[in-house]
C-alpha cells in the first residue's frame, strides 16, 4: 500500500493516527510561545530553577518539583502546553475521520484542531478505563498524560514527567494497551506523525509483537531525520521524511477524491478463516517430520490425503470424524468438544473437521487471539446467513468469547471446541451451561482404533521414521503401538523424539542457548506456557522475563525460538507441547524453572491487584496464575530430578503473593502435592487449613476440596502400616463420592476417587466385620446403579470406564466368594 492509498483509507475512517512531539512543535501556547518539546522542556524547567546546564526531563522535573512544589509545576505545565494557536497542518490532518487518535504529548493540539472543525474528540489518559468509554465516540488517548486535566495532588500518576512517574505502571501494563493492540490490528493503515520509537520501548515492543503491521504503518518524520532514526523506524513501517507540513498538504490534496464504498466486513484480527487451496502439492519427508515433531500442520496436505489423493501419506484419519460430521449434518450436534491427553491429536482432528465442513459448503473460522475487536468480529461472523463453524481450542481460556457467541449465534452456526481431558472433566458442566446445551457431543481421542494404528504404521513406513525400530516386522510394529504406546499418539511421538538422531538434533537446538545464555529464561518461559496450553504473545512474556530486545537477529536466529515463536504475529505457535515438555525435562534445570514459575506468580499477582473489569488484559495473567498454582501442572513442568524439592520450594515461596496464605485453592493444591509425595500428615494439616478458610466463606463451593479429601481418606490409609479405622475412612470417603457422583456438578471427577475402591478391597476387605463388608459391597452396587442410570452422560470418559470395571470386579468377587461358601 502506498502512502496515498493509506491516506484514502484514513478518509474512510479505517486508520489510526499516532502523534508525537514533532506533530505539535509549530503550535503556540496562550503566551504566544512555541510548545517546548523534547529537550526544550527540560531546559525551560532548569532555567526557571536558575540553572543553565542540560539534563534529561526526569531529573529536571524533579529539581523543579523540589524547588517549587507540585502545584507550581502543574501550573507551569498547563501554561506551557495549553494551546492558543495551531497551524494549518494541524487543521488538515485532524480533518480526517480517524478511527482513533493516540499521542505521547501533554498538549491539546488534537482537541483544538478538532474543535475548529466543529467536531469534539474525547480526551483520555491511561488512568481512565477503556471499558467505560462511549461506543463509536472519537477519542484521543494521551499516553504520557494530559496537561489540561492533570492535578497537583496526583502529579506522579497524571503525567509521565518526573523520575517518580517512570516507576508507575507503564502503558504496556495498562488495559489501554490491549485497546491499542486491537485498534492497530483492525486498522487498515496506521500513521505515526512526528513520533520517534528510539526511547519508547512500550510501543516498539507492541509493533514487534505484530510483525504483520509493517505493510500498513507509515512514519512521517522531519526532513532532517538522522539515518540511525530512519533505520530503527524502517523495521516497523515505511518512513517518509517529508515533514508535517508536506504530509498535511498531501492529506488536503486527496480530500475530495472519489473513493470506493466502505466494506461492511471487518478486518479479522481475532478470527482467521480456514481456506483451502485447489493446487496439489507433493508431500515430502521433512513435511511429515515437521508435523510430527514440531506440530507444523499443512491443512492443504490434510485435504489432499482426505479427498484429492487418498494415496497421500500425511494424515491419520480418525474414525470419529465421520460420526461427528453425520451428527452435524443431521442437526443433532451444534456444539462439539474434542478432548484427549497432551499431544494426542486434538488440533489435527479439528483440522480434519474443518476440511470436511468446507467441502460441505461451510465457512470455517478459527479463534487466533482475543483483543478489543472480538465483539465486532463475533457480530459479523454471527450475522452470516450460510452454514458456519467456529473453532476454539483450549476453550477454558475463552469462556467470555463463547458467552458472546452464544448470545448472538444463529441456528446455522456450529461450535467446535477442544481441551485436555483432565480439564474437560472439571469444566464440562460449566461449558454446557455457557452454551445452554446439556447434550454436547464429546469426542475422546486418546485411543487409536485398529484402522488408525495401521494408517500410522503405513505413514511411518513411507517416510522412514521408525529410526532404531526400523528392523521390526509389521506385527512387531503393531504390537509396539498397541501395547507399549497403549494406542496413544503421545508415546508414539515421544519414541520419535527419543530416537538417537532426533534427540541429537533437539539437543543441539537447546545447546544454542549456551552461547547466549541471557535468553534461556525467556525460552524456558515459552516452553512453560506451551506445555500449559495458554495462548499468549511476546508482550506478555517479556513482562515476566525481560531480557531486552527480542527483535534482534541474535534472538531470532535461535532454532528453538523459531520453532515456538511466530514472528509474523508475535504469538506462540502453540502446537508442539510434547516437544516443549521433552526439552524442559531433558535439558532444563529444576531450580531455574522453579525460579521462573515464582516470577510468573509475582507478576500475575500484580495483575490481580489491578481491578481491570474487561476480559482482555487479564485473560493471560489470570489463566497463567491459576494454572501454575495447580500441582498437576507443576508436576508436568518439572524434570524428575529435584521435582519434590522444587515443588515444595515453589509453594513455600509464593505464599505471600496475592495473599495466597488466605487462599483456599493454595492450601488445597499444597495438600495434593504432599499426597503425591506420600507426606500424608502434612497434607492433612493443609486440608485442615483449607477447610478452616472455607468455613469463613459460606459462599465457597467445597466440591473440589471435598473430592481431594476423600482421596486422602483412602490413600493415607492404604499407605499406612496399620489397619485401624480403615473402614471408617472408606465410609467417610464414600459419602463424598456418592454425593458427588449423583449430582450434575463435577460428575466425572469423583470417579477418579472411586478408582481406589479396588485397592481398599484388596487390602482391607477380608479384615472387616460382616456388616462393614455388606456396607462396602452395597456402596459398590449403588455406584454402579448411578452409572447405569446416567450412561448417556459418561460415555467415553476414561475415569468412569475404569471405575466401572473395578466396581464390577468387586461385586463379582464378593458374589463368587458367597457362592463358594454356600456350596461348602
Amino acid at each position: 500500500m502506498t502512502i496515498e492509498e493509506a491516506i484514502d483509507v484514513a478518509y474512510q475512517g479505517e486508520a489510526i493516527l499516532f502523534v508525537g512531539a514533532g506533530f505539535s512543535s509549530t503550535a503556540k501556547n496562550k503566551m504566544g510561545n512555541r510548545l517546548p518539546v523534547g529537550a526544550k522542556l527540560s531546559s525551560h524547567l532548569l532555567s526557571r530553577c536558575g540553572l543553565s546546564e542540560q539534563a534529561d526531563l526526569g531529573p529536571a522535573a524533579e529539581l523543579f518539583l523540589d524547588k517549587f512544589g507540585s502545584t507550581i509545576l502543574i501550573k507551569e505545565i498547563k501554561e506551557l502546553f495549553t494551546v492558543g494557536e495551531i497551524q494549518e497542518c494541524h487543521r488538515n490532518i485532524c480533518n480526517i475521520p480517524w478511527k482513533r487518535l493516540y499521542t505521547t504529548n501533554y498538549d491539546n493540539v488534537v482537541e483544538v484542531a478538532h474543535a475548529e472543525h466543529n467536531r469534539k474528540v474525547l480526551s483520555y489518559t491511561t488512568l481512565d478505563s477503556p471499558y467505560t468509554i462511549p461506543k463509536h465516540a472519537p477519542i484521543c488517548l494521551h499516553i504520557n498524560g494530559y496537561a489540561i486535566s492533570a492535578e497537583a495532588n496526583s502529579l506522579s500518576s497524571d503525567l509521565k514527567l518526573t523520575s517518580t512517574s517512570y516507576f508507575t505502571p507503564s502503558f504496556q501494563q495498562s488495559p489501554w494497551c490491549e485497546y491499542f493492540k486491537g485498534d492497530i490490528r483492525l486498522a487498515k493503515a496506521v500513521f505515526f506523525v512526528g513520533y520517534s520509537l528510539q526511547y519508547d520501548l512500550d510501543i516498539s515492543r507492541i509493533l514487534f509483537e505484530y510483525g504483520d503491521l509493517k505493510e500498513k504503518c507509515f512514519f512521517i518524520t522531519s526532513e532532517n531525520t538522522k539515518e540511525t532514526s530512519r533505520s530503527i523506524l524502517s523495521k516497523f513501517g515505511e518512513v517518509n521524511s517529508i515533514g508535517v507540513d508536506t504530509f498535511a498538504t498531501m492529506v488536503e490534496a486527496r480530500r475530495n477524491l472519489p473513493r470506493p464504498s466502505k466494506s461492511n466486513q471487518p478486518t479479522l484480527a481475532c478470527f482467521a478463516q480456514v481456506v483451502l487451496s485447489q493446487d496439489l502439492q507433493t508431500v515430502t519427508t521433512p513435511d511429515v517430520f515437521n508435523l510430527l515433531l514440531f506440530g507444523n500442520r499443512n491443512i492443504d496436505f490434510i485435504k489432499q490425503s482426505m479427498f484429492d489423493n487418498p494415496a497421500t501419506q500425511y494424515y491419520v484419519r480418525r474414525h470419529q470424524l465421520d460420526q461427528v460430521i453425520e451428527c452435524i449434518r443431521s442437526g443433532t450436534a451444534k456444539n462439539v468438544v474434542v478432548h484427549s491427553g497432551m499431544a494426542n491429536g486434538k488440533t489435527l482432528f479439528l483440522d480434519g473437521l474443518a476440511v470436511r465442513l468446507i467441502e460441505q459448503s461451510y465457512v470455517v473460522y478459527r479463534l487466533m487471539d482475543v483483543t478489543k475487536s472480538v465483539e465486532s468480529e463475533i457480530d459479523w461472523i454471527c450475522s452470516r446467513t450460510g452454514p458456519t463453524a467456529i473453532i476454539i481450542e483450549n476453550y477454558v481460556n475463552y469462556v467470555y468469547v463463547l458467552e458472546q457467541i452464544q448470545l448472538k449465534r444463529a441456528e446455522n452456526i456450529v461450535i467446535l471446541l477442544s481441551l485436555r481431558s483432565n480439564l474437560n472433566d472439571i469444566h464440562a458442566d460449566r461449558i454446557a451451561g455457557t452454551l445452554q446445551d446439556q447434550n454436547i457431543t464429546e469426542v475422546s481421542l486418546d485411543q487409536l482404533a485398529d484402522e488408525e494404528i495401521q494408517s500410522l504404521i503405513d505413514l511411518t513406513n513411507s517416510y522412514g521414521l521408525w529410526g532404531s525400530k526400523a528392523g521390526m516386522n509389521e506385527y512387531e510394529k503393531e504390537r509396539f503401538l498397541v501395547s507399549e504406546c497403549d494406542r496413544e499418539f503421545q508415546p508414539y511421538l515421544l519414541s520419535i523424539i527419543e530416537s538417537p538422531d532426533v534427540h541429537s538434533r533437539v539437543e543441539v537446538m537447546y545447546e544454542q542457548l549456551a552461547g547466549v545464555s541471557k535468553y534461556e529464561p525467556i525460552v524456558q518461559l515459552i516452553l512453560i506456557v506451551e506445555i500449559i496450553g495458554i495462548v499468549t504473545n511476546v508482550d506478555n512474556l517479556t513482562e515476566i522475563v525481560d531480557v531486552g530486545n527480542l527483535n534482534s537477529a541474535e534472538f531470532r536466529r535461535l532454532e528453538i525460538v523459531r520453532e515456538f515463536l511466530d514472528f509474523d504475529r508475535g504469538n506462540l505457535k502453540a502446537r508442539s507441547s510434547l516437544l516443549a515438555k521433552y526439552l524442559l525435562h531433558n535439558f532444563g534445570k529444576t531450580d531455574d524453572i522453579v525460579d521462573i514459575l515464582i516470577r510468573c506468580i509475582k507478576v500475575c499477582s500484580a495483575h490481580y491487584s489491578f481491578e481491570i473489569t474487561g476480559p482482555y488484559r487479564s485473560n493471560f495473567y489470570h489463566g497463567l496464575f491459576k494454572s501454575i498454582m495447580r500441582y498437576s501442572i507443576l508436576d508436568s513442568l518439572l524434570p524428575n530430578k529435584g521435582k519434590r524439592e522444587g515443588i515444595i520450594r515453589f509453594y513455600e515461596s509464593v505464599r505471600n503473593y496475592a495473599s495466597l496464605f488466605k487462599n483456599i485453592q493454595y492450601w488445597l493444591q499444597n495438600a495434593i502435592a504432599r499426597m503425591a509425595f506420600g507426606e500424608y500428615d502434612i497434607a492433612k494439616k493443609n486440608f485442615d487449613t483449607a477447610y478452616a478458610l472455607a468455613y469463613e466463606n459460606p459462599n465457597y463451593d467445597t466440591s473440589y476440596l471435598d473430592n481431594a479429601f476423600s482421596r486422602w481418606l483412602m490413600e493415607s490409609k492404604l499407605a499406612s502400616s496399620t489397619d485401624g479405622n480403615s473402614f471408617e475412612n472408606f465410609r467417610d470417603a464414600h459419602a463424598i463420592v456418592r454425593s458427588q457422583a449423583n449430582s450434575i456438578e463435577g460428575f466425572h471427577y469423583p470417579f477418579r476417587v472411586a478408582g481406589l475402591y479396588l485397592p481398599m478391597y484388596d487390602r482391607f476387605f477380608h479384615r472387616w466385620r460382616p456388616n462393614e463388608k455388606n456396607y462396602f459391597v452395597d456402596a459398590c452396587k449403588d455406584l454402579l446403579n448411578i452409572l447405569d442410570s446416567r450412561r448417556g452422560e459418561i460415555d467415553g470418559n476414561h475415569y468412569v470406564a475404569k471405575a466401572k470395571l473395578d466396581l464390577e470386579s468387586i461385586v463379582s468377587k464378593t458374589a463368587r466368594n458367597t457362592t463358594d461358601k454356600d456350596s461348602r
